[in-house]
């Protein structure tokens, strides 16, 4: 965090199994941040959402501007206008693109003769302009829970903002699960945190936290140390 508050952009990814305290880690450290001038949004990686274009995203947008999920489509619309118009995007039909990503019902004939990938492309470019101009206002935290589940277009788009993070005042944050690589990995401002089991001393620290589990007889108590095998969640 203090590398990209002082302009040197930076990842970090958290991998962990199931219940190791990949998100734990995530909001301990986010509630560490308040009252600093940082800009906190969050996106999620959902299990049936692999294959839905831009889901965590559409997370990440919704926070920076502010957009509650029932706002309504002219709400929405008039924000995406605006904010575009901040970023330095003068044309209006740039935000068609940017209002199919929120879920809006546009009409997008303005780009009938781009193909997939060259919208894509367009997409990606107004996402970077967004983000680029809201860090200029004050450094931003993107955090991305459970990127073993994004889907491609998400994960193409993630790692385009990775190469181009350099001397922007952004700190990206993702928690996966072990056998999920980011393609941004090898990256020099990657860096990976492996969440370990916990030692049979801190699970049992752990253990005396909850007050009904410190009652409970010693055998037992030794027991759920054992099944749960270092698994805090467990």
């Amino acid at each position: 965090l203090a590398q990209a508050l002082g302009g040197q952009g930076q990842v970090i990814g958290i991998a962990g199994e199931p219940g190791l305290g990949k998100s734990r880690l995530l909001a301990e450290f986010v509630d560490s941040l308040r009252g600093r001038p940082v800009t906190y949004c969050e996106g999620h990686c959902l299990a049936y959402g692999s294959a839905t274009p831009y889901l965590p995203v559409r997370d990440l947008l919704r926070q920076l501007w502010g957009l509650p999920d029932a706002a309504p489509a002219t709400a929405i619309t008039a924000t995406v206008q605006r904010r575009l118009r901040e970023a330095g995007v003068a044309s209006e039909d740039e935000a068609l693109l940017l209002l199919q990503l929120l879920d809006v019902p546009v009409d997008l004939a303005p780009f009938a003769e781009f193909d997939l990938p060259m919208r894509q492309a367009r997409t990606f470019a107004l996402l970077w302009q967004v983000i680029r101009q809201a860090s200029r206002r004050q450094p931003l935290l993107l955090a991305v829970e459970n990127l073993h589940w994004t889907d491609p277009t998400s994960e193409a788009w993630l790692a385009m903002l990775v190469e181009r993070l350099g001397d922007t005042p952004v700190l990206l944050l993702a928690t996966y699960r072990p056998g999920y690589q980011p393609p941004w990995i090898g990256h020099s401002a990657m860096t990976q945190i492996a969440l370990p089991r916990l030692s049979p001393h801190d699970s049992r620290v752990v253990r005396q936290s909850v007050p009904r589990a410190a009652q409970l007889p010693v055998p037992v108590q030794e027991a759920v140390v054992a099944k749960a095998a270092g698994n805090p969640f467990f």
